[in-house]
């Protein structure tokens, strides 16, 4: 409601972003301070800077429509594959908001709980200029459930989408308070630039911040290897009973590693059941390499108290 021409929401003064129904499902978004209208929305999930038309599709959401959670239904709007902005509203308040690209294909997305400020879960892509043209792409993602999450942040090279030039990843068990995975590459540990993410995420950057001295989820782990994530930090952990309670461990590219006989530590890793050595996408092969393989019979040979499993 308005009162003397400010905006007011449940008898406050109004501050956030204001939507107006137009014809044909067609939005009109605002930024509001203090109850005035001051600009223009710009939507988080654009693509690129450029104006995209906005609409209402809370009646005809592609995903609503997505009954096997493929990804892969297009948005449509007037009969056709929709390119632009796209919100959902529940009871008056967004629920979400969507980039959905010249196929109608869901490209950036952000979900709400019903009032609540933070997103729950969102996917988040933007290109980037240098030299007035495109150099790379930048993504930023988060995925919660009630006790759990995680956070990433990927930096790709625009000339080549198979070419990963950074990223950094975390998850993270809120009810224990474990964090269940963690990678990263291309010196951004350092550099933290995923700290551009349009949204804050104070209890992911914590984690990023003190990875020195995480403490690992007891059930599972997760490593992914890099210059960055090398033996040297793993070394750490495992001396200061970062792992101290894990049961099972999953590496991620065992080239960045000199030996893996160090694991062999009953000492710091007491509970340690089960090793599992395997190559992500990242490393341009499913199988080990004959210098890789030594390293696992190397530390075979030792006679570890955990079982050892290879892809």
């Amino acid at each position: 409601m308005t009162i003397d021409g400010r905006w007011y929401y449940q008898r406050q003064t109004y501050t956030g972003i204001l939507f107006f129904d137009k014809e044909n499902y067609l939005i009109e978004a605002f930024e509001v301070t203090d109850g005035v209208i001051t600009k223009p929305y710009t939507p988080i999930c654009q693509y690129k800077p450029i104006s995209y038309p906005q609409i209402d599709c809370s009646d005809f959401w592609n995903i609503d429509e997505d009954d096997y959670g493929c990804g892969m239904i297009p948005q449509r709007y007037m009969g056709e594959p929709y390119h632009g902005i796209s919100y959902t509203f529940l009871n008056g308040m967004c629920k979400s908001e969507s980039y959905t690209d010249e196929k109608g294909q869901t490209f950036n997305s952000i979900l709400w709980y019903e009032n609540k400020e933070d997103p729950y879960e969102f996917e988040l892509n933007y290109a980037n200029y240098e030299s007035g043209s495109y150099v790379y792409t930048e993504c930023f993602s988060l995925e919660e459930s009630i006790d759990s999450g995680s956070f990433s942040y990927r930096k790709y090279d625009e000339r080549d989408s198979n070419k990963r030039l950074k990223h950094i990843f975390v998850s993270n068990n809120f009810r224990i308070d474990r964090v269940t995975g963690f990678g990263a590459a291309g010196n951004e540990i350092q550099e933290k630039d995923y700290l551009k993410c349009p949204f804050s995420l104070p209890k992911y950057f914590e984690l990023l911040e003190n990875y020195k001295i995480l403490k690992m989820n007891s059930n599972w782990f997760r490593i992914w290897l890099s210059d960055d994530i090398n033996e040297s930090l793993v070394r750490e952990w495992i001396l200061n009973e970062s792992l101290a309670e894990t049961e099972s461990i999953l590496v991620l590219d065992i080239e960045h590693l000199d030996t893996l006989i160090f694991f062999n530590d009953k000492i710091n890793l007491p509970y340690l059941k089960r090793l599992e050595l395997k190559n992500s996408q990242l490393a341009g092969k499913d199988t080990f390499d004959q210098k890789e393989m030594d390293k696992v019979d190397a530390l075979k040979a030792t006679h570890p108290h955990f079982e050892v499993v290879t892809n």
